[in-house]
């Protein structure tokens, strides 16, 4: 897109899989350094205040899926599980990430001028 919105964010991917293998008590970590991740990669392209939002938009993302997948599955992880595979797919894959498409939408439309309305860049992202 003209804005320079990624389609496939594959950061994500790291923050997802991180929360799935590692134990909770670990996470406090992760996500200082997912954040600080995120905050300094996205300084050439946009604010402060904006490159937070991306971060906790990220990691809001990962947490809900992670969060949510292990609610179903009783904290079980085996993707020759059919269940675990299908929460997998519609949570860590179209629903949690359509939600944060949404937020991130929000931030580009109420705080970057942009070329494309709400509905494109929510549907893009």
């Amino acid at each position: 897109m003209p804005e320079g919105i990624a389609i496939v964010w594959l950061p994500n991917a790291i923050i997802l899989s991180t929360f799935l293998l590692r134990p909770k008590n670990e996470w406090l970590w992760y996500i200082c350094t997912f954040l600080i991740s995120e905050i300094v990669a996205d300084l050439g392209n946009f604010t402060l205040l904006q490159s937070i939002q991306f971060g906790f938009i990220n990691l809001f993302e990962g947490l809900m899926a992670v969060l949510l997948i292990q609610r179903f599955n009783k904290n079980t992880m085996n993707f020759k599980n059919i269940k675990y595979l299908i929460s997998f797919m519609f949570l860590a894959l179209t629903l949690v990430p359509s939600i944060t498409a949404i937020l991130g939408a929000l931030v580009y439309v109420t705080q970057i001028e942009t070329q494309t309305n709400f509905l494109e860049i929510g549907r893009a992202s």
